[in-house]
């Protein structure tokens, strides 16, 4: 007789491996990552044109 394993694996949002949620995770700050900073320069461009025309 075959011993079965009975030990829950941990999932995210359903899936098993770790390595797949952990490339969703760090898409998902990337994306976070560059609107933050496109934000962030693009209000600075917008200072410096502003001083520029006066």
């Amino acid at each position: 007789m075959l011993a079965r394993n009975k030990v829950k694996q941990m999932t995210l949002l359903g899936i098993p491996d770790p390595m797949v949620w952990m490339a969703y995770v760090g898409s998902v700050a990337c994306v976070v990552f560059c609107v933050v900073y496109g934000h962030f320069k693009c209000k600075q461009e917008e200072a410096e044109e502003d001083e520029q025309q006066c």
